[in-house]
């Protein structure tokens, strides 16, 4: 026989990610290209540009994602990209 309660909610940071990019948070904004984009899991993994001609725009509503917003598109014609401030490679 169940306590009663709600139970509560469930949160990514329960895996202990190294990385975590929401699209709906976190986001630094250059008028509608995005020049950072802050890392939610507590590790600080952040990403950034501060080329504008190389920030990647916002989409703010993707039909692929369900039209939820992203970041994008990734073309390496247009070299629009955002840049890990860390070390080059993880070793967990």
């Amino acid at each position: 026989m169940g306590g009663g309660g709600a139970a509560a909610a469930w949160s990514p940071l329960a895996l202990s990610p190294v990385l975590w990019l929401r699209a709906d948070l976190g986001i630094t904004l250059n008028g509608s290209n995005v020049s950072a984009w802050a890392d939610q899991s507590g590790t600080g993994n952040n990403f950034s540009q501060g080329t504008a001609g190389n920030q990647p725009p916002r989409v703010a509503s993707d039909a692929n994602l369900n039209n939820q917003a992203s970041i994008g598109p990734w073309n390496n014609a247009t070299a629009k990209w955002l840049a890990y401030a860390g070390a080059s490679t993880y070793a967990g």
